[in-house]
């Protein structure tokens, strides 16, 4: 009989701790706050890539062609290189001013990285078999924020559009 009198007093005990915790949580969090119902505008995917030094965008990533004489400058560490393919995107050899071969471009993720300091993601990709491209994958959400100086937006996609949520 000691046992049962024991639980249903635990019970109620454990009972009151849930309640109080969500009453607490409640005050801290504004769960109004976490859902985002109101739609503030479209998003310009393209003007977000461009203040970043991009030239290009699709839905997902913005890109910009790498210029590979000025890769082979900065893997050689001088100016004045020229860059000559002899057989597709995966032969390019350096050749410096004075005309001698220096070797391929070894490093294209840090061309990359150099180029696009403030982009922590970029990467190589071979656009269409035969352009290399710096790209970085685009967060809508950071993209929104960006487009409408507003922390903590949210953006969804409305058929083929971004739009941005508050």
């Amino acid at each position: 009989m000691a046992m049962l009198r024991g639980r249903p007093a635990r019970i109620v005990a454990a009972a009151v701790f849930f309640v109080a915790v969500a009453i607490a949580m409640a005050q801290v969090a504004d769960i109004g706050k976490l859902v985002k119902n109101s739609e503030i505008g479209g998003l310009d995917l393209a003007a977000y890539c461009k203040s970043y030094g991009y030239e290009s965008n699709d839905a997902d990533r913005c890109s910009q062609r790498i210029s590979l004489a000025e890769a082979c400058n900065w893997q050689h560490r001088a100016p004045g290189h020229r860059a000559v393919q002899e057989s597709g995107p995966y032969s390019t050899s350096c050749v410096n001013p004075k005309g001698q071969p220096v070797g391929g471009i070894r490093d294209m993720n840090g061309y990359c990285h150099h180029r696009f300091p403030m982009s922590a993601d970029v990467e190589v990709a071979l656009a269409n078999g035969t352009t290399w491209a710096c790209q970085t994958t685009i967060d809508k959400s950071l993209a929104c924020g960006w487009q409408y100086q507003k922390r903590d937006l949210a953006a969804r996609q409305n058929g083929f559009l971004w739009t941005c949520y508050q």
